[in-house]
């Protein structure tokens, strides 16, 4: 699962990007699954093999990328929840695009896999 904690994306409004992020934790059940899941699994009595970290990361924002869905999803989330207006998720939206034609833009969020074994 995702690790939100390894959640960084670049922004010239850091207000507005926390403001994004922190709607975005509202999304998921938990963002700190991978931190509990191996204890979870161990504590069934399974043996855990590893953790092996996928790291997503964009510094071009592809039209079918990762981060591009993201934005979606977020910008959607955000205005639909109450997070944010729709015109702030809007600037925050075209300031990714503009970012991202500057050549200034990153993302990168990291997904731990739990390769377990079950017991017996």
């Amino acid at each position: 699962d995702l690790h939100l904690g390894s959640f960084i994306w670049s922004s010239d409004v850091p207000d507005r990007m926390e403001r994004m992020k922190s709607s975005l934790d509202l999304h998921f059940a938990s963002g700190s699954i991978p931190v509990r899941l191996p204890a979870l699994v161990r504590s069934e009595g399974h043996f855990v093999e590893g953790v092996v970290p996928v790291t997503l990361v964009d510094h071009r924002l592809n039209p079918d990328g990762v981060a591009m869905m993201m934005m979606h999803l977020m910008r959607g989330f955000a205005v639909d929840q109450g997070h944010l207006d729709a015109a702030d998720a809007q600037a925050w939206f075209d300031e990714q695009v503009a970012l991202a034609r500057d050549g200034r833009f990153f993302f990168s969020i990291t997904q731990f896999v739990c390769v377990a074994r079950k017991s017996g």
